[in-house]
């Protein structure tokens, strides 16, 4: 039984409820008592109660009252939406029907629910929802009799007392209550559809507010009838419609909430149109693009090429551009010539054309004025110096379009975790992709420093990658900055490196403290200090307070600074290449020890063994005396000849060698006219024989002189270490060594002004296997010297020396582990601490110092070969090598297009959904254009092959006599020979194929701790795996 539920909206009633339905009656004896209550004050003439059966259910009820519902609306232009009392009157137009006639009504509505099964209660119905009162309103005085133009209706009324209860509910004012809501509901989602005629980011958000008001107005008419359930699915319908297109407009608007992720359509990724093309049409187009984006050949050509075959594709390149989807998404920034100030293009949204402003308003500090420089072409409207910048959403879409990438990110960043967890190095792929992969041209970003999405803190939402068809949100950050030390101060905007501000890692100050070694004691920048130096400078009001915080602190503001991470003592890495391979490594074998053939052919100049104050030859005096005593222009340049020789240090320890040295001396002397001795020895005061003395004579006087002097000078020794013999022992050992194919070359004149600039790979192939060899065989035990002395000497040195070969080699291996960081620091420092105590003219430079904090950027991001420089100066060489039109503001778009189609061009044969016909080309089209991978030299990549240990590598007839007792007797059958095979990447091959690749330093069985040197005889597969015979 359902619980009681009545209302009442009769005047007193209204007055004690705010319900718009009046009062609600929960008890049936108080509602019988109140309905008592108004039968009673009722006195119109024709009216009366309804007297109700003493047995009437709260159902039959209802039912009664749905009754008189229908009898008064009936008919009604426009139906009350509230019943009006208790007591129902007549009215002008209407006819009601009497007591007896309801009574009668109400005995058939009894006698159908006795004789059928009982219709199901009512729900309460939701406050939101107003229902019919359960009793008829007052009947009006003025109400006509059963004759008159109502006479019709008591007829309906009487048909509709034989109708069924779903027939009655349907004629219920609650039911077209909730009719004429689901009308307001059409009419305001027709609404909503106009307005989404002219959609835009500001609007949208509002429709969806509203969307969500009509879906929560259209969940809350819950009433169920076979006509609100038809109503109810139209509108529904609607309301879905809507729902699409308005989904539909927010993805070409996106929402711009601070914390969710950039949404980028990645679907060009992956639907390619030529993919749909005929086979002959994918070849023809791909060698059309290849002609223009590989071979630069221009793009009429290319236009030609397709236009003679446009039967079967497109006729122009672009249209091949478009089929493939490798056009380059870039956008074009404005630059000032003057202040260089960026200014981002206007996009008009129906055209799509990009304006931008006429002239620059920035100002290079507060206090200046506005530059005003001219900043577009009066003619075309495009910058006069334009700045184009690659899209970063699509550039990351397109990483994560291959499926080998998105599996080594994903691999890579759990590697990344557990190290981070358990406090070791990171490894080298932390980058997300290993070295190899990392740096192939598809891979490679030309970044910006340009205002950019939030990649980070919001991320993007790709909507679709390689492994996840529904898409995958990617954060994108900063890791480390590498370039060379000039271009790390200028992009960081700190003080140059010769300043006294020299470390950006440190807290070390002045140009005096570059020499220290004591690194235990060192302390890291403070970063916040520093961001709170940039933001003075940024918020400074004049120029000249700017140029003062910046002398005081060394920092002025960057744009890297908006980056809430930016952390220039962990970021702003020191590149091992520029340092080491291009600084200290040819400072100390070119400058330091002077291994360079001018040097070497030099007679060194010794210091003189001290200072003496000689009277000089003065040319007024000189021209007074008489002619026989005058001194002649000659002469006088003999006397300081003299002097010097005078000076000269003298060779030598042991007295058989002074002896011979003042004798040579004496010679030297009497070489000398006789008027500059007389002169010297005069101005010396020395004792002379009467008469004319000869210049034996003065030569003696000048030479006992001489005795009494020091012979050797106080200070260090100026040694040469640099000989005709030093660089002819290192140019043999280069001509002689046998090296792998896969280790480059180094020039065999090395020392030569002809063998030209050294790059830095050479200088570290230099350092870490030639320089050691010949210096070694020189100046290491067994070598022989000229003298005892200088054989210590040269051995201070050679240790000195492989010091920084010792850090060189640690810090250029593939695997890093905190030990060898320690080793390579320890290395570092013993070479600076030697360095002036060797070499007394060698100076203390910026790179001496900074050379001790690649060992912090070693335990931060893992082996050098992750973060080094020498990817990217390859990238510049090939950027440097591709063919332009020299015009200027065009030079940098024009780079940056070919460059980027030409990655696209490759990533996409690179994906596994690659057409077939083009699967079968793309080997070919790797062998003769390379894979354009930057983590190693060009002319390396065609050795990236793998044995093919199906075939051998010449047809045997039988197998060498030496190999054969290494066989069994089954395995003789199924032995193939190979000339060489690849394995983790180092290649291996027989002697007698290449004698540096069959070198190798092996362990000889499992058990042993010391390995050894030897040969590769023979390569030979059995059963399917790889053997060597080494000998």
């Amino acid at each position: 039984m359902a619980p009681f539920e009545r209302y009442c909206d009769c005047e007193g009633c209204s007055l004690d409820a705010p319900n718009p339905r009046g009062k609600c009656w929960q008890s049936r004896l108080e509602w019988n008592l109140h309905r008592q209550a108004i039968q009673t004050r009722t006195s119109a003439p024709n009216s009366s109660v309804i007297p109700l059966p003493s047995n009437a259910t709260a159902d039959e009820e209802d039912r009664l009252g749905e009754l008189f519902a229908r009898i008064t609306v009936e008919d009604q232009p426009n139906p009350p939406v509230h019943s009006q009392g208790l007591a129902y009157s007549s009215h002008p137009t209407s006819y009601v029907p009497t007591i007896a006639d309801l009574a009668q009504s109400f005995n058939t509505i009894c006698a159908n629910a006795t004789a059928s099964s009982p219709p199901p209660q009512l729900a309460a119905e939701s406050p939101t929802t107003v229902g019919p009162s359960c009793l008829p309103p007052p009947l009006s005085a003025s109400s006509t009799g059963p004759s008159g133009p109502s006479h019709a209706r008591y007829n309906i009324l009487d048909s509709h007392r034989m109708r069924s209860p779903e027939m009655t509910r349907e004629r219920n004012v609650t039911t077209r209550r909730a009719l004429d809501a689901f009308s307001a509901l059409e009419a305001r989602t027709h609404a909503l559809n106009t307005s989404l005629a002219v959609p835009s980011s500001g609007n949208i958000g509002e429709m969806e507010k509203e969307l969500e008001e009509l879906w929560s107005c259209w969940r809350g008419i819950t009433r169920q009838t076979p006509s609100i359930n038809a109503r109810r699915s139209e509108v529904k319908a609607l309301l879905e419609a809507c729902q699409e297109r308005i989904a539909s407009e927010r993805r070409n608007h996106p929402v711009e909430r601070p914390t969710d992720p950039l949404p980028y359509d990645c679907g060009h990724h992956f639907d390619i149109p030529a993919s749909r093309a005929h086979p002959l049409a994918q070849i023809i187009m791909f060698l059309g693009i290849v002609l223009n984006v590989i071979l630069h050949v221009r793009r009429e050509v290319s236009d030609f090429f397709l236009r003679a075959l446009a039967v079967v594709l497109p006729s122009t390149l672009a249209a091949a551009l478009e089929r493939f989807q490798i056009t380059a998404q870039t956008t074009t920034y404005a630059a000032c010539p003057t202040c260089h100030f960026v200014y981002p293009p206007t996009v008009c949204p129906a055209s799509g054309a990009s304006t931008y402003p006429g002239c620059c308003s920035n100002r290079r500090h507060p206090d200046s004025d506005v530059c005003r420089t001219v900043l577009v072409d009066g003619t075309s409207k495009k910058p006069l110096r334009p700045y184009v910048v690659q899209d970063l959403k699509d550039y990351v879409s397109g990483l994560l379009s291959q499926t080998e990438n998105v599996r080594h990110i994903k691999a890579s960043n759990n590697k990344a975790k557990i190290a981070i967890r358990r406090g070791e190095p990171l490894p080298r792929e932390v980058g997300g992709l290993p070295p190899e992969l990392r740096y192939k041209a598809e891979n490679m970003y030309l970044a910006a420093i340009i205002p950019g999405p939030n990649a980070w803190d919001r991320g993007i939402h790709h909507s679709r990658t390689a492994l996840h068809s529904d898409g995958r949100v990617s954060r994108s950050a900063i890791a480390a900055a590498v370039m060379d030390l000039v271009a790390a101060r200028k992009t960081s905007q700190l003080a140059s490196h010769s300043s006294h501000f020299f470390c950006h890692v440190c807290s070390c100050y002045h140009q005096s403290q570059r020499g220290r070694h004591d690194f235990e004691t060192w302390t890291r920048r403070d970063v916040k200090e520093m961001r709170r130096h940039a933001e003075q400078w940024r918020d400074a009001g004049s120029r000249r307070e700017r140029d003062q915080l910046f002398k005081a602190n060394g920092v002025r503001w960057s744009e890297l600074w908006r980056l809430p991470y930016w952390d220039p003592t962990r970021q702003l890495v020191v590149d091992p290449m520029h340092c080491l391979y291009e600084g200290l490594v040819p400072y100390h074998f070119r400058d330091v020890l002077g291994l360079t053939s001018a040097n070497a052919n030099e007679t060194i100049d010794i210091p003189p063994a001290f200072d003496f104050d000689f009277d000089e030859v003065d040319a007024s005096v000189n021209a007074s005396l008489p002619e026989k005593e005058r001194l002649s222009d000659k002469e006088a340049k003999q006397v300081v000849g003299i002097h010097r020789l005078l000076t000269q240090a003298v060779e030598g320890q042991e007295p058989v060698e002074l002896e011979k040295t003042f004798r040579d001396l004496c010679s030297k002397l009497t070489r000398k006219n006789l008027k500059p001795l007389k002169f010297v020895a005069d101005s010396l005061r020395l004792p002379t024989e009467p008469g004319k003395p000869s210049k034996r004579m003065l030569a003696d006087a000048l030479l006992l002189w001489r005795r009494a002097m020091p012979l050797n000078s106080s200070g260090k020794e100026r040694r040469k270490v640099a000989t005709p013999e030093v660089l002819e022992r290192i140019r043999a050992v280069i001509s002689e060594t046998d090296s792998p194919s896969w280790l480059a070359s180094v020039p065999k004149n090395f020392g030569d002004a002809a063998a030209g600039t050294l790059k830095a790979h050479e200088w570290r192939i230099l350092c870490t296997v030639y320089l050691p060899l010949a210096l070694i065989s020189l100046w290491g035990d067994g070598s022989s010297m000229v003298s005892a002395d200088s054989a210590t000497w040269l051995k201070q040195v050679l240790d000195h020396t492989m010091m920084l070969v010792s850090a060189v080699t640690v810090v250029s291996a593939r695997v890093m582990t905190q030990r060898r960081a320690a080793a390579y620091r320890t290395y570092i420092a013993s070479w600076v601490r030697d360095l002036k105590e060797l070499h007394p003219t060698a100076t203390d430079r910026t790179n001496n110092h900074v050379a001790f904090h690649i060992y912090d950027f070693l335990v931060l991001f893992g082996p050098v070969y992750s973060w080094w420089c020498f990817p990217f100066e390859r990238l510049i060489g090939y950027l440097q090598r591709l063919p332009q039109n020299h015009k200027f503001a065009e030079l940098e778009g024009t780079l940056l297009r070919t460059f980027v189609q030409a990655s696209k061009l490759r990533r996409w044969l690179g994906r596994g959904d690659c057409p077939a016909v083009l699967q079968e080309v793309k080997r070919m089209f790797h062998k003769a254009y390379s894979t354009a991978n930057f983590s190693k030299a060009p002319q390396y990549e065609d050795l990236d092959f793998e044995a093919d240990t199906s075939r051998p590598s010449r047809r045997y007839q039988t197998l060498p006599s030496d190999l054969l007792p290494l066989l069994s007797s089954t395995e003789i059958a199924g032995t193939t020979l190979l000339a060489r095979y690849k394995h983790c990447g180092t290649i291996f091959a027989r002697t007698s194929t290449h004698v540096g690749n069959s070198l190798i330093h092996y362990y000889p069985h499992a058990g042993a701790t010391l390995p050894e040197f030897a040969v590769i005889r023979y390569i030979y597969a059995s059963n399917g795996v790889v053997r060597f015979a080494v000998q």
